[in-house]
């Protein structure tokens, strides 16, 4: 069995190209559907208790402050949970 030694920065770029990869699948998606996605992961964030960490409300709020503009630039490059994650932070 052949062994492959990857050093960090080949390991960096390998990681790079598969998160750009899977973010093409975002690239052609309507934007109201990722919008949604959006949504839907904001709304499965729960505390430790199991309550929801953000509302409904409050979480179309912020995503309604996303042009569709800047969630169009972005979709090749951050999957729905990543937006969240921002959402989530800026919160």
């Amino acid at each position: 069995m052949q062994r492959y030694k990857i050093n960090y920065s080949g390991l960096k770029i390998v990681l790079s190209l598969q998160r750009f990869l899977s973010g093409i699948k975002f690239f052609n998606m309507d934007i109201h559907e990722y919008r949604q996605l959006i949504l839907n992961e904001l709304l499965a964030r729960k505390t430790e208790k199991g309550e929801p960490i953000i509302s409904e409300l409050e979480a179309n709020n912020l995503l309604n402050e996303l042009t569709d503009e800047d969630l169009i630039m972005g979709m090749p490059f951050n999957e729905p949970k990543d937006i969240a994650d921002i959402i989530i932070q800026i919160k």
